[in-house]
This record gives C-alpha cells, structure tokens and sequence, in this order.
C-alpha cells in the first residue's frame, strides 16, 4: 500500500517531492545538510547507500540495533553517481519514496535522508564523521558494510572510520559481504539479474518479489481493441528489467490485490519507441487512470517480439495468460 509510510518531521519537504499525503507511522524522517543539528538522543547508525533493502542491507541495519540506543539509518539522495556522473542511465532497484517504505518495515526510530549536493561532497571525511555523525546526529555506535567510502572524494573508508571511532570511543563495526548457498548478497547482482530476466534470482537477493511503483498513465488504448486494456505506466529514475512479458501481482493504492500479466518494452508490433510497463489486470474492471499502481514482479515468461499483425498478438497474449495461471 502507499500508505501509512513515514513519520515525516519535514512534513511539507516531502509532501511537496511527491505531491501525495503522507500518514505517520513509526520511522522519524530528517532531511539533513552539513551544518544541519538535531536534538535526539544517543543513536546507533547504520550508513549506506541501501539500494534495494535487500538482505545483505537487512542485516548491516540488524547490527545497529543495540539496546539503550535509538536505531538510525543513514542514507544519501540523490546516490552520489547522478551528481556526479549524471549522463548515466539511472539504475537504482528502489527510487527514494520507495527505498524509505522498505526501511520503515524495520522498526527503526530514525531515517536521516543526506541531500548529496555539490557542497556536501566537498565535505572531508573526518568532517562527516566527527561534524556530522558524531556532532549532529549524536552517533555512539556506528555500523557499515565492508566497501563503505565517504568523504571528498571518496577519500573515506572503514579503516579511517575504525581509527575515529576508537580515538573518539564510539563503537565500529565493519560487516563483511553476505551470500548464501546461491549468491552473494549485493545490489550489482540484483541489477544483473533483472538484465537477464532472472526474477527468480533477483527475488531472493531482495527477500521480497522486485516491484515497481507508478502513476497509471493514458496509452494509446489498443489493447482494448484487441480485448486486452491495459493499465499503463512510466519508469522514473528506476533501473529498467530485461524487455519482455512477465508474471505479476498488481496491488492497488487501497492495498488490494490481483494477478496479472505485464509487458515491459518499447511495443515494437505497433513500431513503439518510448519504454512503458503494460499491465494486463485478470478479470479487472476499473477506471484507475492517475492512481499508483505497485506491480511486484514474479516470473519472467517471454522476451518481447515483434509480430506482423494484432491477431497475432492477440494469440501470443492469451498463451500469456495461459502461462501465468500454470505458473
């Protein structure tokens, strides 16, 4: 559901990022610059960019949480990589409104969001840690993955962050890489995965069926025509899944819930250029144009092909559907 999400203490910040209300619920968020103090109690932090949530995330936020300490994560908007390589595609696995609905999940008392800008990454890496981690945000225990870097240039790292923390007394602890059997816990992998249509894999990684979360836009309303309607939607500063047909669970704002079948692609039957994520709801009939659609990804069925006319298509979509319900 897109609600309840976050207990927003700069409520009117976020209400105007998204454009949408926001119910408070457990997690406190704080939007932070450098010179940014607040008045909280002793925290435990828990630092990383956090793309995705996925498990190997879960549990360096599991080894914040100590008791006697509020339980905090530290995270950056934008990810460092648009400020400074903004030519490049973005991939991020969960866009900010998403990644913060994951981590309230957690149980924890504070999400501090860092507005990475050109000033804050001018900011040395002794300065984030005492000025900003220790100083500002009160910080007596400090938990980050093995290949965390910080700082001006990316001159920060876990050996600089163990050497503060013992001289200033705050606890560190460095997590090492997690896997299991299958494969290691990373967002990299995620990513690929999702490249190669590999759902299955990228769910596991995740602990949780990969969705995407979007408005509900006007397409061309062919699918109607072909007996098929379609909610459509638009990807936004989101990695794109492999081109092709997929299984998937569309839940709508109030939180209910239908299967469905998706297509991800460019519609290249109908000479289609721009990527859009089709969504066929099963045995659906309702106006939803402009409400949020959260479509978790379950199994990849097909690539995406081009046919020489709609009947065809209209064939291949039903041996889809077909293969949804067997599945």
């Amino acid at each position: 559901m897109l609600t309840p999400y976050f207990l927003c203490k700069n409520l009117s910040s976020l209400v105007s990022a998204y454009s949408s209300s926001i119910i408070i619920s457990v997690m406190e968020l704080h939007y932070i610059h450098p010179s940014t103090k607040l008045n909280i109690p002793t925290t435990s932090l828990a630092l990383g960019n956090f793309d995705g949530v996925h498990k190997g995330h879960k549990h360096v936020i599991a080894q914040a949480k100590q008791v006697g300490l509020k339980t905090g994560v530290v995270t950056f908007e934008p990810h460092p990589q648009k400020l400074f390589r903004p030519d490049l595609p973005d991939n991020r696995l969960t866009p900010l409104r998403d990644k913060l609905y994951l981590l309230n999940q957690l149980t924890l008392d504070y999400c501090f969001v860092l507005r990475f800008n050109k000033a804050f990454a001018k900011v040395t890496a002794p300065d984030f840690i005492n000025k900003i981690l220790l100083t500002n945000l009160n910080a007596k225990k400090i938990v980050t993955g093995f290949d965390f870097n910080f700082g001006y240039n990316r001159q920060g790292n876990t050996q600089l962050l163990a050497s503060i923390c013992q001289q200033q007394n705050i606890e560190y602890l460095k997590v090492q890489q997690q896997r299991d059997d299958i494969t290691r816990f990373s967002s990299s992998n995620i990513r690929q995965a999702l490249k190669t249509g590999n759902i299955k894999l990228a769910n596991h990684i995740l602990g949780y069926k990969f969705f995407i979360n979007a408005k509900v836009i006007h397409g061309d309303k062919r699918g109607r025509t072909i007996g098929f309607a379609t909610a459509n939607l638009k990807l936004s500063s989101q990695i794109a899944p492999k081109y092709g047909v997929y299984k998937v669970t569309a839940e709508l704002e109030e939180g209910t819930t239908h299967q469905a079948i998706a297509n991800f692609g460019i519609k290249p039957t109908v000479n289609g250029i721009k990527e859009l994520l089709e969504v066929h709801i099963l045995n659906f009939n309702q106006n939803i144009y402009g409400k949020r659609l959260k479509i978790h990804f379950e199994q990849f069925i097909r690539a995406e092909q081009k046919f020489d006319n709609l009947e065809q298509l209209k064939k291949q979509i039903q041996a889809d559907i077909s293969a949804a319900y067997n599945y």
